[in-house]
């Protein structure tokens, strides 16, 4: 399951999360991970579009989740074994 985190704004806080509701979301269902959905890809809202990658980090630290942020394209494997993702978002112009 991915949770929406991106592309928020107050005029529909109603239909999509912002970062720091997602991140409770995840641990309010005991999910294991948090891989963000409607981030990095697009813009809609008036926030740039690396601000939710950076809001997800810091509301995901100390929760008992991963967080999953892997480059558009990469694979993401559901089968339990350990994978990690950089912060690729830092490199991007």
């Amino acid at each position: 399951m991915t949770l929406d985190s991106g592309q928020y704004d107050p005029r529909w806080a109603n239909l999509h999360m912002n970062p720091e509701e997602a991140a409770r979301a995840t641990e309010d269902i005991g999910a294991r991970a948090l891989p963000p959905s409607h981030v990095g890809r697009f813009t809609l809202a008036s926030h740039d579009w690396n601000d939710p990658f950076k809001r997800l980090v810091l509301a995901s630290a100390g929760r008992p989740y991963a967080l999953w942020t892997p480059v558009i394209g990469q694979p993401v494997l559901f089968d339990g074994r350990a994978q990690s993702f950089e912060p690729w978002w830092n490199n991007v112009d």
